[in-house]
């Protein structure tokens, strides 16, 4: 950028001002002027600058030199396009009692109820007021905890972490009711790795909730193959459903876990008829018991698993509520 200051000589006459030219937005440039025994010298980047106000500045004074041939050199602009992978909208929330501002492209899932929502055109007349655009006016989930949101956001961005298990317990739980298969699959996963510290009872309670067939598998098999299993352990501090707990104690009942503590001590008593059985056929017994529920609850290949019940309503662009199920 050139700049012509005043000969040294002249320091002591010259007088310098500085302000903002009045160009078109697109084009931040700067003006300084200074005048020095009657003349004004100008410096700046800006194309036209003779056209574009330098007549305010200069007040009308006709005392320019050549050198104002500096400020009407015209500056080429480069002139980009978005990267079609890298430039993110950002979207805001409102949850509970706090604002989120996330970039909106991990929302845009096929078949989601957020793919419904932001492909509702925008009104280009005020779109100050389009939910999802400020902090004065977000998208609001209702009915969805902080805490749920913050861990499906941590599962949903690679920038993010999940920690607690209360936390992956929100990321499953939104991903299944939105129907986010893979932050679904990951939340899974990061549950399954914690599930050693937590009860037989507590693990059912939460995979038929959430519909997870191994955990289901997995627990069942534990209630059924401990040594010794009460009525409290199914009561307290989580209660199975009755029918739950009379088929594990009914297949309890029919293989027991070592046949040695059934047999008589007596040597007068009469056999107690209780006979070992295979492992084959207490894998058969076990999956006949409760086929049907593992099958209700297995995902297909296109289909991921029901939502859960009370499914909150998301408002869209537009201020009304609006569901997936109600879109068919």
């Amino acid at each position: 950028m050139p700049f012509y200051p005043p000969s040294s000589s002249h320091s002591d006459t010259y007088h310098q001002q500085s302000k903002y030219c009045k160009y078109p937005s697109s084009s931040n440039t700067f003006c300084l002027s200074f005048q020095m025994n009657g003349t004004t010298w100008l410096e700046t980047e800006a194309p036209n600058v003779v056209e574009s106000g330098v007549s305010e500045s200069l007040g009308g004074d006709e005392g320019l030199t050549t050198r104002q041939s500096a400020c009407s050199s015209t500056t080429p602009h480069n002139i980009r396009t978005p990267d079609s992978q890298f430039y993110f909208s950002i979207v805001v929330f409102g949850v509970g009692e706090s604002i989120f501002r996330v970039p909106r492209q991990a929302f845009e899932v096929p078949g989601t109820v957020f793919e419904a929502i932001f492909s509702i055109p925008l009104s280009s007349s005020d779109t100050d007021a389009v939910e999802g655009l400020s902090d004065e006016h977000p998208i609001v989930l209702d009915g969805i905890e902080e805490d749920h949101f913050r861990g499906f956001l941590g599962a949903l961005y690679p920038f993010a972490k999940v920690v607690t298990y209360n936390d992956w317990v929100g990321a499953l739980h939104l991903a299944t009711m939105w129907e986010f298969k893979e932050v679904r699959e990951k939340a899974i996963s990061g549950i399954s790795s914690m599930l050693a510290e937590k009860t037989s009872v507590e693990i059912v309670l939460l995979a038929k909730k959430y519909r997870v067939v191994h955990w289901l598998r997995d627990a069942y098999t534990r209630l059924v193959e401990q040594r010794t299993l009460t009525l409290e352990d199914v009561r307290s501090p989580f209660t199975l459903d009755s029918e739950t707990a009379l088929k594990i104690f009914y297949i309890r009942s029919a293989m027991p876990y070592n046949i040695q503590a059934h047999k008589p001590q007596c040597p007068y008593c009469a056999p107690s008829g209780i006979k070992s059985i295979s492992v084959a056929e207490r894998k058969a017994l076990f999956e006949d018991v409760f086929r049907a529920e593992f099958d209700t609850i297995t995902p297909t290949v296109h289909h991921i698993d029901p939502l859960l019940p009370g499914k909150p309503q998301v408002r869209t662009v537009s201020g009304k509520k609006k569901s997936k199920k109600s879109e068919g």
